[in-house]
């Protein structure tokens, strides 16, 4: 038992020897040229230069994950879905929380979201869920969603969002609202006007999917209560409609039926 002991600290102590050896003998300067050259490109969409930073970055630093995230930034901006997976699956093999290092503090310069391994964990599967979204491909989406939790529980509000919409994009209404109602319950939840807005805009969605008028209206007026414009607009276009089929406006039909509809000849 010994032995095996000594044998894995010796392998331990050799990868973490060759991380250290790795970024004493990098060229700073040219790793922050391209982190830095890396940033206006994406900013102002120029993917093309981005990509080739990040690959030169990647290439000075092959056992780090931090290039690997940008580099799927770039791919899932140019629509190369899966390509962006498989390097975001790279950086979670090189991600490694026992022994993380800030790129950033290496080469003094901004890298995104690797300062911190909750940081480049959040973005890793963030990114992932992203891209399964756009391949359409739901149930890695939902796996890639849920792990977010389990990194962060802040961030359960807007996982449960992300789910119930893409529940919602495939028609499954009743998973959809399952989500959505989940979002109702979590602690603190009233105090975040922003997340409660968004949340009854899916109910009222799936409402209206579902013809339920009555809980359609009651979730319009639940956001217009809270400040939302376009609820408010939506709901006195509803309470118009509503007060002119309850005033007791008729009208005569040639044929001497009685209508709420004016004839077609007084019609401009």
């Amino acid at each position: 038992m010994k032995k095996i002991f000594v044998i894995l600290m010796t392998v331990i102590g050799f990868g973490i020897s060759a991380i250290n050896a790795q970024t004493s003998t990098i060229n700073k300067d040219e790793l922050k040229k391209c982190f830095t050259q890396y940033n206006k490109a994406i900013n102002n969409e120029f993917y093309d230069i981005a990509l080739e930073n990040m690959q030169k970055a990647s290439n000075l630093l092959p056992e780090s994950f931090c290039p690997l995230i940008n580099l799927a930034v770039v791919y899932r901006m140019q629509g190369n879905y899966q390509e962006a997976i498989n390097q975001l699956n790279k950086s979670i093999m090189l991600l490694d929380e026992d022994n993380f290092q800030n790129i950033g503090d290496i080469c003094d310069c901004e890298v995104g979201s690797c300062s911190s391994y909750k940081d480049a964990a959040t973005s890793i599967y963030a990114e992932l869920f992203r891209n399964y979204s756009n391949l359409k491909n739901y149930d890695k989406a939902i796996s890639s969603a849920n792990k977010l939790i389990t990194i962060d529980k802040e961030m359960t509000s807007e996982v449960y969002l992300a789910i119930a919409d893409i529940y919602f994009q495939q028609e499954k209404y009743t998973e959809s609202e399952h989500y959505a109602k989940q979002i109702l319950l979590l602690p603190g939840i009233k105090n975040d006007t922003n997340i409660l807005i968004i949340t009854y805009n899916i109910l009222a969605l799936i409402y209206e999917e579902q013809k339920d008028n009555a809980k359609t209206i009651e979730y319009i007026k639940k956001m217009a209560e809270l400040g939302s414009e376009e609820a408010q607009k939506t709901l006195q276009v509803v309470e118009k409609q509503t007060s002119e089929r309850t005033c007791g406006l008729v009208f005569l039909t040639k044929s001497g039926e009685v209508s709420d509809t004016p004839p077609l000849e007084n019609q401009k």
